[in-house]
């Protein structure tokens, strides 16, 4: 008997010991946070793939109750033959109003601020006129008719006229010494001038 208080006891100090221990850990660990995550348990990650997948078949399934597609064959010619109608009604509507208004125009009246505008833009492509005009023309006589094509004509005959004058007046230019180099080039002509002969000659 002695044997089993001891063993009762020893279970007693046991049970308080780890008592202590559990609620000092408790309190070291307070306020960290936790080892285990819940969010990154497997089981957590699978049921949110499967209430996805759940509320994905189920927005599919709404979708197609809204769109539901035409299975009866005599349904789908019935709004055929709606659909057909209604586009010629349309047309028929369409055509009669245009009959109608055909002819009669709908001129809408401008406003202040358009005449306003219209009548500022006038005044300044006067003022831009008016002042080309100025510039251009007067003060320069008759340089106006120089863009006539007799006078273009007449003025070009003028230069080629004074060109050949000038020429003329220089003479011939003075002659370039013969220098070795310039002997040279006149015998290489000459030669390439004889070879480029020799072949008409032998025709």
């Amino acid at each position: 008997m002695n044997h089993m208080v001891l063993y009762g006891r020893a279970y007693d100090n046991e049970f308080k010991v780890e008592n202590v221990k559990y609620k000092e850990n408790f309190s070291k660990e307070m306020g960290k946070k936790p080892k285990y995550d819940l969010k990154e348990a497997k089981i957590y990650k699978t049921m949110k793939d499967a209430h996805n997948m759940a509320s994905e078949v189920k927005y599919k399934a709404d979708l197609k109750k809204l769109h539901k597609p035409v299975t009866d064959m005599s349904e789908s010619l019935i709004m055929n033959h709606v659909l057909s109608t209604s586009q010629l009604a349309s047309a028929y509507q369409y055509k009669k109003q245009y009959e109608k208004s055909k002819g009669h125009y709908h001129v809408v009246p401008d406003n202040l601020e358009q005449v306003h505008l219209r009548e500022a833009s006038e005044l300044q492509s006067h003022k831009e006129y008016r002042k080309d005009l100025e510039e251009g023309v007067k003060g320069k006589g008759l340089t106006a008719l120089e863009e006539t094509p007799d006078m273009l004509r007449a003025k070009n005959a003028t230069q080629i006229l004074n060109e050949i004058k000038y020429k003329e007046s220089i003479g011939k230019g003075t002659p370039i010494p013969d220098l070795p180099e310039v002997k040279r080039v006149k015998e290489t002509q000459k030669h390439i001038s004889s070879k480029q002969e020799e072949p008409l000659v032998n025709l």
